[in-house]
């Protein structure tokens, strides 16, 4: 029985040594691609791009809300319009807090999270890309398994160089 015991033990110790992280190799090749797509497909850094964003989240409203978003040359973000759908369509937010409330994101911070989500080995990741641009249009992780609306969930389209 010890033997039996110790051999699994030496079989669970060999696979989990045999497994180099490629439970997520795919997702990682396709981040890197896309990275060097959408780098190629946004031109020089110095000019920004628009995009519209939407967060599916167990949050606040206002966050959930469609947006119109300026990213500038530094990939911050400069300013955001609330779309059609949202709490306040039309209003326009420029103020650095006021936009760090509604939890907004560049397309280098969704790169970021999937990369991060990949080095975790989170429960679930799926991610799609758009064809042309590279840029992540829908991010889907699911961080733990055990923990209940700590999911994180986005989709990004209409990017669009400046």
């Amino acid at each position: 029985m010890l033997k039996q015991t110790l051999m699994l033990l030496l079989a669970t110790f060999a696979t989990a040594l045999s497994n180099d992280g490629s439970t997520y190799a795919q997702e990682q090749q396709e981040l890197n691609s896309n990275v060097v797509k959408f780098a190629a497909f946004a031109g020089s850094p110095g000019n920004g791009y628009a995009m519209e964003f939407q967060r599916n989240c167990f949050c606040m409203p206002d966050t959930r809300s469609p947006f119109f978003v300026v990213v500038n040359s530094t990939e911050e973000v400069a300013s955001a319009v609330f779309l059609d759908g949202g709490e306040t369509p039309g209003q326009v937010v420029t103020d650095p807090e006021e936009l760090d409330d509604l939890y907004l994101i560049t397309v280098q911070h969704a790169f970021d999270e999937i990369q991060q989500a990949i080095d975790e080995g989170v429960y679930f990741l799926n991610v799609t890309y758009d064809a042309v641009g590279g840029y992540p249009t829908d991010v889907d992780i699911d961080w733990d398994d055990r923990i209940a609306d700590e999911e994180t969930y986005y989709t990004i389209s209409n990017v669009v160089p400046l």
